[in-house]
């Protein structure tokens, strides 16, 4: 069946639906745009990143980029091709500077001037050998002028290979003991020389480099650092004060008269008062250090809403003793949770840390490696660590007991 609508007569009404949906997308998209490339300058503005190496500039570039979808992918790409060319265009620029500064400390070689170190940089231990052959052509008559013995040749050969590692000052003695003449060794003990050195500043600079990025990601991970030994601080008196609880719950019951009377009015909070046992006394006082902690939760100041909420949560004179039991197993449970956070931060720092001499850096990635070892160990905690006694037998160990069974013989299995 054919259904007709009656729609607007104008058909400029549906033109300027069209124009006005066209005109939302295009301003959301231009605002996305800039909100985009705002990210991008903000990231290249960023004095840490100003000598940093593409491959990192560029992955933060990705993570800062990638909420805004297709237009921060877009972005993204145009500005690795600006990257790009502008690496290519340094390295160009880079590589004609070294070919004048070689050009230069060629002519000073041969006009008999001394080599700076950054000038003797320049050139590797065979063209040392080769400048060395064209500045010192070989006289005639004499030992030079001869070719080197076969003998020689085979010397020399069968000590490099045997010494590859040698420093100069061993090649030199190595080679003279060998019987090779200094005449022809001279120039092998100079290129190992040169080798060293260069090997040694290579080194130098990409230890300085390394260190450098090795403090960055110490200092980016401080935050997550300061949160976590706050946590653990917390946790630990929580434990305390939970352990301390235990030892009394079963005496508070719900029908005492300090609870009874509690809120009927002026004098019924008198009498519940003066009622109160010590151990509901204790309970009681206990609360400001169950609640310690929640207001990274809920904010720096707890609304009634709020504390409501997290007092339904703690133990209370006026449960059963089953539920103040059950309550204080639970907050026990995620305080040590908490605290196994803390184990795990120290085992990634343990297995992972940068070694310097004032101890160790957290690393790339610490609060991802924190998390992931964190997981393992509720595992183990929740199902215990599968360990083989001494009989054989395969079975899963409380953490807590793991020193005790490896005591009795027993070895883990998922080590």
């Amino acid at each position: 069946m054919v259904q007709f609508f009656k729609g607007s007569p104008d058909p400029r009404d549906a033109a300027w639906g069209q124009l006005a949906t066209a005109l939302g997308e295009g301003i959301g998209k231009g605002v996305t745009t800039y909100q985009a490339n705002k990210a991008l300058q903000d990231v290249l503005n960023d004095k840490s990143y100003a000598d940093a190496p593409l491959s990192a500039k560029m992955g933060r570039l990705q993570s800062v980029l990638g909420k805004y979808g297709e237009i921060g992918k877009n972005v993204l790409q145009e500005q690795l091709m600006t990257e790009k060319q502008a690496s290519e265009e340094k390295e160009i620029k880079k590589q004609e500077a070294i070919k004048k500064q070689t050009g230069k400390a060629v002519k000073k070689y041969f006009n008999g001037e001394e080599l700076s170190p950054e000038e003797e940089e320049l050139f590797t231990p065979a063209e040392f050998v080769a400048m060395h052959k064209a500045k010192n052509p070989q006289p005639k008559g004499g030992v030079t002028a001869q070719p080197i013995p076969q003998e020689q040749i085979t010397a020399i050969e069968d000590y490099m290979k045997a010494n590859p590692n040698a420093a100069a000052d061993e090649l030199a003695i190595g080679l003279g003991k060998a019987g090779v003449n200094p005449v022809y060794s001279d120039l092998y003990i100079e290129n190992r020389r040169r080798e060293k050195e260069n090997t040694v500043k290579q080194q130098n600079a990409e230890n300085k480099i390394a260190n450098a990025n090795d403090i960055k990601f110490h200092q980016e991970s401080k935050e997550y650092e300061d949160a976590l030994i706050k946590e653990t601080k917390s946790a630990k008196k929580n434990i305390e004060t939970i352990e301390d609880l235990e030892k009394d719950i079963h005496r508070i019951k719900p029908f005492s008269l300090a609870n009874v009377l509690k809120g009927t009015g002026t004098i019924g909070d008198k009498i519940a008062k003066a009622n109160l046992t010590k151990e509901q006394a204790k309970l009681l006082s206990a609360i400001p250090e169950l609640l310690e902690g929640k207001k990274e939760i809920f904010g720096v100041r707890l609304s009634d809403a709020d504390l409501r909420t997290v007092q339904d949560k703690i133990p209370d004179i006026g449960n059963s003793v089953e539920a103040n039991k059950e309550l204080l197993r639970i907050a026990k449970k995620y305080a040590k949770r908490a605290v196994l956070r803390s184990e795990a931060a120290e085992t990634v720092l343990n297995q992972h840390g940068v070694q310097t001499k004032n101890g160790k850096l957290r690393p790339l990635n610490y609060a991802q490696m924190v998390e992931k070892e964190h997981e393992r160990l509720i595992g183990e905690e929740e199902n215990g660590i599968m360990m083989k006694l001494p009989d054989g037998r395969e079975v899963p160990i409380e953490r807590s007991k793991i020193k005790e069974a490896e005591a009795l013989g027993a070895k883990r299995l998922n080590k």
